[in-house]
């Protein structure tokens, strides 16, 4: 997946591309690009969150973090944790927690800014989250 975003035009252009098919699909936004925004357009492109496994949803919010978080600045990064983690949906602990493992990691490998990160905790959405959220950060601040 590839976003280009040029500041001038407001044109931001994401190649979409499906290697198992070895075609691609190029969509272009004529709007600015925010990294929230972004977020949720780059894992529209792509998966049906319905029945991807989650080898495949943490591999494409995996791929979302690398491109969206170029776009971020400190006010954007605690919006884009649960953008990309996606809609809420019918998932078990496992994956729940795998994901809030990846977003912990996605952010604190873009911003080194200790505030910036436990902020994102506050975007939880349930209790639940809240949770895995807390753990996957202590977890990070113990290594």
């Amino acid at each position: 997946m590839h976003c280009q975003y040029s500041q001038e035009d407001f044109l931001c252009q994401y190649n979409h591309e499906q290697d198992e098919l070895g075609q691609g699909e190029i969509v272009k936004i004529t709007r600015p690009a925010d990294a929230p925004w972004v977020a949720d357009n780059m894992l529209s492109l792509k998966a049906n969150w319905g029945s991807a496994i989650s080898q495949e949803r943490a591999s494409l919010i995996a791929s979302a973090y690398r491109h969206v978080l170029e776009f971020a600045d400190a006010s954007d990064i605690r919006s884009v944790a649960f953008n990309v983690l996606g809609a809420e949906g019918e998932i078990d602990d496992a994956t729940l927690a795998q994901l809030c493992e990846l977003a912990v990691r996605r952010v604190s490998e873009a911003s080194i800014i200790y505030d910036n990160l436990r902020k994102i905790i506050v975007c939880a959405r349930n209790e639940q989250e809240y949770r895995f959220l807390v753990s996957a950060l202590q977890t990070l601040q113990l290594h």
